[in-house]
C-alpha cells in the first residue's frame, strides 16, 4: 500500500463482518417481526421506531456528570474496542475502561442469536397465519 496500513483492508473486511453485518441482521429481523404480525405500513413505522430505539440503547451510553446528573456520549463498538484498540467513547476522552476481547465476542454471539430469535417468532407467526387462510 503507497499510504497506510498494509492491514487496513482485512480490518475493513472484519469490522464490516462484526458490526454492519449483525447490525443489518438485527434490523430485517425486527422489520420481519413486525411485518408478520401488523399490518403493513404500521409494521414500516413500528420497525423503524424498534430500530431507532435500538440503536440508541447500543450507541449512545450514559456517564455520571460531574455537577451530577448523566451525560450520554457515543460508545464505539466493543469489537472496535477489543481488537482494533477504539476508544470506549467517541467523544469523550475520561475515564471508561475498554472492552474485553470475551465481552466483544459474547456481545457479537449475543446479537446473532436475538435476530436468530425474532426471525424464528416472525416465521412462526407467519406460518400460523398462513395455515388460518386456507
Amino acid at each position: 500500500m503507497l499510504h497506510g496500513n498494509v492491514w487496513a483492508p482485512l480490518q475493513a473486511i472484519v469490522l464490516f463482518a462484526g458490526v454492519v453485518l449483525p447490525a443489518a441482521f438485527v434490523a430485517a429481523a425486527l422489520s420481519a417481526l413486525a411485518g408478520s404480525l401488523l399490518p403493513r405500513i404500521v409494521a414500516r413505522i413500528v420497525s423503524v421506531a424498534a430500530w431507532l430505539g435500538t440503536l440508541f440503547a447500543c450507541s449512545f451510553k450514559g456517564v455520571p456528570a460531574s455537577g451530577g446528573g448523566v451525560q450520554f456520549h457515543i460508545a464505539s463498538d466493543p469489537l472496535a474496542q477489543a481488537f482494533f484498540g477504539s476508544q470506549p467513547f467517541l467523544d469523550y476522552q475520561g475515564p471508561a475502561p475498554a472492552a474485553a476481547p470475551f465481552e466483544a465476542l459474547a456481545l457479537l454471539v449475543f446479537k446473532f442469536a436475538v435476530a436468530a430469535a425474532l426471525l424464528a417468532a416472525a416465521a412462526a407467526v407467519a406460518r400460523r397465519r398462513s395455515y388460518r387462510r386456507h
